[in-house]
């Protein structure tokens, strides 16, 4: 389940129209980040979105990283992946349901179709399910 077969690359038209819906000008260091971000990272960070910048562009700020791609997760173009065992916050441009699996050999997040995943979850009377997040931990072979 690649980045690219669910979700279609965005033009730099896309892109300023997807910042203004968001409340943002589509200011170059915004169309730079959020084009790494949409169409050729997988699962993020704000530090690797920071590293990549650096190594190919000057004058971009943490603060616009950050802020960059909160407004992307408010605009529903990517959503925020939080885990126990760790500060970082990841961000995924697939925003169907699909499930995790984190290398931790390599600290690789790879999607995972819901299909391949069997969940058949008996919850206590009166609780009901919003959404199933599955992450599997392990190593590639």
């Amino acid at each position: 389940m690649s980045q690219e077969s669910l979700h279609p690359q965005l033009s730099s038209i896309e892109i300023e129209t997807e910042l203004k819906k968001a409340g943002l000008r589509p200011t170059v260091q915004r169309c730079i980040i959020s084009d790494y971000v949409l169409n050729h990272a997988e699962h993020p960070s704000v530090e690797t979105i920071k590293t990549w910048v650096d190594k190919h562009y000057t004058g971009i700020s943490l603060a616009t990283v950050y802020n960059t791609v909160h407004a992307l997760e408010s605009a529903g173009l990517v959503h925020a992946i939080r885990f126990d065992h760790s500060d970082k916050v990841f961000y995924d441009t697939n925003t169907t349901l699909h499930h995790h699996f984190l290398d931790e050999k390599t600290g690789e997040l790879i999607d995972i179709d819901p299909d391949k995943i069997e969940v058949n979850a008996k919850l206590p009377e009166g609780m009901s399910i919003n959404e199933i997040s599955v992450l599997i931990r392990g190593e590639r072979a």
